[in-house]
């Protein structure tokens, strides 16, 4: 039978739209976060690029740029549990299959489509999805995308017959910030903890729930912004302020503070938020999603009840001085509403001095990844000083901690 005659029109290179994780400057306020699945068409419960619709037993296999595993040192780990940390939640274990190669770096010139295209004819055919670093712009720190071809068929649906997926974390030697923050780059779990991991105890770590991590370096951590770009890869959407990638009809509306899918790059949890676990739950349990695998996850795949404190992270990152500004940078995240007082300790000893105006947080908590004071020194002064900052409640100004900076400057 001719193929005109059953109407088959094959499409190659449609290209989905990117879904991305994004930095998240210090003025923003804090989001309004709903879990959602994603909006394009092609998410059906036989999408091969989606980690939705990988059946038991059917392995993941992944092109990593080699380069990759000298800056980030541990990832393999980081990828396997970026993966099987949704599947955790769901009852099902994907096996992950990660084969490293000399792939070369982003240049000025290439485009993540490009590069993408460069890395797959490297690789070879086979591949689920090819990682490494990309050029990416504007405020976005990750992306994961694909293209794909396809057959029409007759009732409107689409034969996806063959995909390439890519997963980029931003090139910041290629593309940094050109908005003043001064982002130095990643940093790996194992850089930063200076513990090796497998990536078994990666996911045992992130299902612990008891992880916290705060880019105080301007370092973003690259555990975080994989396990949210694989949340894209399984079919969540982006949850962050102004995202526009969420299936109206498969989303649900409530607040939520620092979901993983809600992308914020200061505040970097190593584990999934309850508003996650719902949408990733919610997606398996969508008609054509099961795949033979189990309807609903065991109890052992319940989430680890989170303890909520009243301060997350308040610290002094940074004090310098030049002949005329002593400048400190500090970051702060609490759960209740807050205020910082910040002075001045002279080394000579004598009362402290208090600098001009009271940080307050209003009615909602503390989320500031990263503040920055200068105090206007005269040529004059040639006291040494320390920090001393106090972080209160703003009800009753019950002091939550203290802190002081190491040197005299």
């Amino acid at each position: 039978m001719a193929m005109s005659k059953i109407g088959i029109i094959v499409t190659l290179g449609i290209l989905i739209g990117l879904s991305s994780c994004r930095h998240t400057s210090e003025d923003e306020t804090e989001s309004k976060l709903q879990w959602g699945h994603l909006a394009e068409d092609s998410l059906a419960p036989e999408s091969p690029q989606f980690l939705i619709n990988k059946k038991p037993s059917e392995t993941y296999r992944v092109c990593l740029a080699d380069y990759l595993k000298a800056e980030l040192p541990g990832i393999e780990g980081e990828i396997s549990a970026a993966i099987n940390i949704w599947a955790h939640y769901i009852g099902r274990k994907i096996p992950v299959i990660i084969e490293a190669r000399p792939l070369s770096r982003s240049t000025v010139t290439d485009t993540v489509e490009s590069l993408s295209d460069s890395y797959f004819k490297a690789c070879g055919s086979g591949f689920d999805v090819v990682v490494g670093f990309g050029p990416l712009d504007g405020g976005t720190v990750g992306v994961t995308g694909a293209s794909y071809s396809f057959r029409a068929l007759p009732n409107g649906k689409r034969d996806i017959v063959s995909f390439k997926r890519f997963l980029f974390l931003r090139d910041f030697a290629v593309r940094p910030f050109g908005d003043g923050s001064e982002n130095k780059g990643w940093v790996s779990l194992q850089a930063r903890s200076g513990k090796v991991r497998t990536a078994q105890e990666i996911l045992d770590l992130m299902t612990s729930r008891s992880m916290l991590q705060f880019s105080s370096d301007r370092r973003s951590l690259s555990l975080s912004v994989l396990t949210h770009e694989f949340g894209h890869v399984w079919g969540l959407c982006d949850q962050y302020e102004g995202a526009a990638n969420c299936d109206s009809k498969n989303s649900t509306s409530h607040l939520v503070l620092d979901s993983v899918m809600g992308g914020e790059s200061s505040r970097q949890t190593v584990y999934l938020t309850d508003d996650d676990i719902q949408g990733i739950r919610a997606l398996n349990a969508r008609e054509g999603f099961s795949h033979n695998w189990p309807q609903s996850p065991s109890s052992a795949q319940n989430p680890v009840p989170l303890t909520i404190s009243e301060v997350e992270h308040f610290e002094i990152n940074n004090v310098t001085r030049d002949s005329k500004n002593l400048v400190i940078t500090y970051s702060v995240f609490t759960n209740v509403p807050a205020k910082i007082r910040i002075s001045l300790m002279p080394q000579q000893g004598g009362r402290e001095i208090p600098l001009t105006g009271l940080l307050e947080s209003g009615d909602v908590p503390f989320k500031q990844g990263w503040s920055r004071l200068s105090v206007a020194l005269t040529d004059q002064d040639k006291t040494k000083y320390k920090v001393k900052a106090v972080l209160q409640k703003a009800k009753d100004s019950t002091t939550l901690k203290s802190l002081q900076s190491a040197d005299f400057l």
